[in-house]
């Protein structure tokens, strides 16, 4: 009969008859029951939704009836009403914080796949031989890649509605060399006092060697994986955090990668450095001693057996004239020494002004500089 959009057909709806027009067949509702004549016996079927379609066949006689008239409608026909929903693939990708595509993989890892479609009959993924008939697509499946370095994993999704109409999309991956690591870099995190050793723990992952602060930590990376521990000390001259800095180098590429650990140091200081025992206003012939008081001198040579090295150095000096000098006698001009207390002579009174006399400090340590200095002038 044509014009089957007009006619009414038969269902059942929380145990009462209702009809419903052909053209709004859209309107079924979930657990309506369709009234059909299947080999000559009547059948019930349960409409869930659109998937419910593969369930009728095009032989199966909906009971209906148009301007009074009661017929048959074929199965076929019945299917034909139906407005089918565009079948639409949301997305089919890997579930990864990673944009590179083909997605770089290393070599024994799993990655999630993950798709969604809509109003499909049925999704088949190849390359692992998923598939599903079911209306509801939304799956995450885990898949392991194993491979040389440049193998390249392709998977593609098929999605057929219930029309018959086909929809693809594919994702690609590829091994990728393994990333080297720092896994582990711990250090003390204080506090820690000034020239303690201190040790680290460390470990690695495809690297082929480990720096601490540019120098080299001496281990065997022969295999995939490597750890040990490392000492370090600070000198540092106030209280402060420090960081250690490790960095990994890959045994596979050149790609690095650094980490950081901090700790806080208590720290000790040559500054300020005083001199002492001095005099400011000296006589032809005459000398004095000066001495030098450098802070926490003591305390670095007890915690780490440093003795600061000191440089002492007149400046000022009349050149070819020279007013006063570490040596004795006229022709034992010394203006620099390193002697702890040297002895100042004064030879010849000042003309142009006052001498400087410097005392440089340094600590071996952490090269610290303490410059202490005081003037004086020679007369008759």
């Amino acid at each position: 009969m044509t014009g089957a959009g007009e006619s009414l057909l038969l269902v059942e709806r929380n145990g009462r008859k209702k009809s419903i027009k052909g053209s709004n067949l859209n309107l079924l509702i979930q657990d309506d029951m369709l009234l059909i004549n299947r080999d000559d016996k009547v059948q019930k079927i349960r409409w869930v939704d659109a998937g419910t379609l593969s369930d009728i066949q095009d032989t199966d006689l909906f009971a209906c009836w148009k301007d009074g008239v009661n017929y048959h409608m074929t199965g076929v026909t019945f299917k034909g009403l139906y407005p089918l929903p565009e079948m639409v693939i949301d997305y089919f990708d890997f579930n990864t914080s990673k944009t590179e595509r083909p997605l770089p993989i290393e070599d024994g890892d799993t990655v999630q796949h993950e798709w969604k479609v809509s109003n499909a009959k049925e999704v088949y993924v190849d390359g692992v031989g998923w598939h599903y008939n079911s209306t509801k697509h939304e799956r995450r499946e885990n898949v392991t890649y194993s491979g040389p370095v440049g193998k390249e994993f392709l998977y593609t999704l098929t999605a057929t509605d219930f029309a018959g109409n086909v929809k693809t999309d594919e994702i690609k991956g590829v091994v990728v060399a393994p990333k080297v690591q720092i896994t582990r870099w711990d250090w003390p995190a204080g506090p820690q006092s000034y020239g303690q050793v201190m040790t680290g723990w460390w470990a690695t992952k495809n690297a082929e060697k480990l720096e601490r602060e540019g120098y080299k930590v001496y281990a065997n990376f022969s295999g995939d994986t490597a750890s040990g521990t490392e000492t370090w000390r600070f000198y540092p001259i106030e209280d402060k955090w420090h960081s250690i800095t490790g960095e990994a180098y890959s045994k596979y590429d050149d790609s690095t990668i650094e980490t950081q650990a901090w700790v806080w140091v208590t720290g000790l200081s040559i500054n300020p450095s005083t001199i002492f025992d001095y005099v400011t206003n000296g006589k032809v012939g005459g000398s004095f001693r000066p001495k030098v008081n450098i802070s926490n001198e003591n305390k670095i040579y007890s915690a780490t057996g440093t003795e600061v090295h000191t440089t002492w150095r007149l400046l000022g000096l009349t050149k070819g004239n020279e007013e006063a000098s570490f040596g004795t006698g006229s022709s034992n001009q010394i203006n620099e020494t390193t002697d702890r207390e040297p002895r100042v002579h004064f030879k010849k009174k000042t003309k142009n002004g006052s001498i400087t006399l410097q005392c440089e400090c340094v600590n071996t340590d952490n090269y610290e500089y303490s410059r202490p200095e005081i003037k004086f002038t020679v007369g008759l």
